[in-house]
């Protein structure tokens, strides 16, 4: 069975030529004879074959050649084949099969050099080639080819009719030259529609594609007429064209599609502007209106403890990874004592002079933690009892006869303030103005 010739599509300038081809087979000893027929070729709907008298002897090559002409070729009914027939075959060529066994013990066949002759035009060097008789024939309109067995430009096959059916116009609503020559189904329509025979109008555009005219389609103006700033599937206009209402594409909202949905913006009522997704890092729903600004883009309600313009970070008291792993955690921090929580580690950076992993003590000698804004140095005097004042208060405990918040001075009644305190003033009430003393001098 040779196929390789299928990929041409007709094969009636073989008409006239010869099948040639060389055989070589071997047999064993005392093998019988078979009979059968030695070409057979396969069109559409009908096998026809040759019965060559010659029969190859085993072990010599034998080389075959059969003119093709429909005299040398039967049905398989052993009817002689009719020329209508024969070019019918020879039109739609599927498969030719060489016979290769002629004994019922053969051993080993080859088969090779197999040609089939077609005819080619080329008059300018019509003496070097031997003319075969394939026909040309004057096609009625619908009609090409040879034998006008194909249908011409404009026109299909309908296989309700003899010879393989009747070429008949496409039909394409006057919006494509072309249909396919077998089915039908129109290629490459024009005027901005579609379907298998241009009826229907492309997406964004409307009217009755069936009118036959170049203006069945119309764009719609969803927002604006015009291809970069149409973002409807289609639309529905009023009979007086004032009033439209759009089929929107994802990402558009409005009756004209004149404003971005949930989750995009942008500024579609402008040409070369479009509708784009807003760029939240996957922290936003969506579908929740005013999660994004709907003109600038900006992430307005930030999911799973993130903020900021794009909702990329944590926010404030949460750490993690906010974009990629999604896992902002709460910080362990103090709020009363610390500035911030680092966004990436989750460290508590602490108020000044204050102390902690978690930033929740004034550092020592300090006090005023409950102020949220850090603590004050105690600055206690040499005449306290501690470097430590009181952390609500920063009081400093005083020694005996010693005052004021930093125990910085001597009390009313005593003097010579020093490490120690201060001494009581020990002045003669019946000779003193009043019980107090210089707090130098005494």
């Amino acid at each position: 069975m040779l196929d390789f010739f299928s990929n041409q599509n007709s094969h009636l300038t073989a008409y006239g030529g010869f099948l040639r081809y060389n055989l070589l087979y071997s047999t064993q000893l005392f093998g019988s004879s078979l009979i059968g027929p030695d070409i057979i070729l396969e069109g559409k709907d009908i096998k026809i074959k040759h019965l060559n008298h010659r029969q190859p002897a085993a072990n010599v090559l034998f080389s075959g050649a059969v003119e093709m002409i429909e005299s040398n070729f039967q049905t398989f009914s052993d009817v002689p084949v009719t020329r209508e027939q024969f070019m019918s075959v020879l039109r739609d060529l599927k498969k030719i099969y060489i016979r290769a066994s002629y004994f019922d013990k053969g051993l080993i066949t080859y088969v090779s050099d197999v040609t089939l002759t077609l005819a080619e035009d080329d008059p300018d060097n019509y003496n070097l080639y031997k003319e075969l008789p394939a026909e040309k024939c004057e096609c009625p309109p619908g009609y090409t080819g040879l034998s006008c067995e194909d249908c011409a430009k404009g026109y299909y096959r309908d296989p309700n009719g003899p010879f393989g059916g009747y070429c008949i116009p496409c039909d394409c609503n006057g919006h494509a030259d072309t249909c396919d020559c077998n089915t039908g189904i129109c290629q490459d329509c024009q005027h901005h529609t579609t379907g298998d025979h241009c009826d229907e109008c492309v997406e964004g555009y409307y009217g009755n594609a069936t009118f036959g005219t170049p203006y069945d389609c119309l764009i719609c103006a969803c927002p604006l007429p015009v291809d970069s700033n149409n973002f409807a599937f289609g639309c529905d206009v009023s009979p007086d064209g004032y009033s439209i209402s759009c089929d929107c594409k994802p990402g558009y909202t409005g009756h004209k599609c004149q404003s971005c949905a949930n989750g995009f913006y942008g500024r579609p009522e402008i040409e070369g502007e479009f509708c784009k997704p807003c760029e939240c890092s996957g922290n936003i729903d969506a579908t929740v209106p005013g999660s994004c600004d709907s003109v600038s883009g900006e992430c307005i309600h930030c999911l799973n403890n993130t903020f900021g313009a794009a909702c990329n970070l944590c926010a404030p008291g949460y750490y993690g990874d906010a974009i990629r792993l999604k896992d902002c955690t709460s910080c362990i921090c103090d709020n009363v004592g610390t500035e911030r929580c680092d966004n990436f580690v989750g460290t508590c950076e602490c108020l000044p002079n204050v102390e902690g992993e978690k930033c929740d003590r004034c550092a020592p000698d300090h006090y005023g933690f409950d102020s949220g804004y850090g603590c004050l140095p105690c600055d206690c005097g040499v005449a306290s009892n501690s470097t430590q004042c009181d952390d609500h208060s920063g009081e400093c405990a005083c020694k005996p006869g010693v005052g004021g918040r930093q125990c910085d001075r001597c009390l009313p009644g005593y003097w010579n303030y020093g490490p120690d305190g201060c001494a009581p003033c020990s002045c003669n009430t019946e000779l003193s103005r009043g019980l107090g003393c210089n707090p130098v001098t005494g």
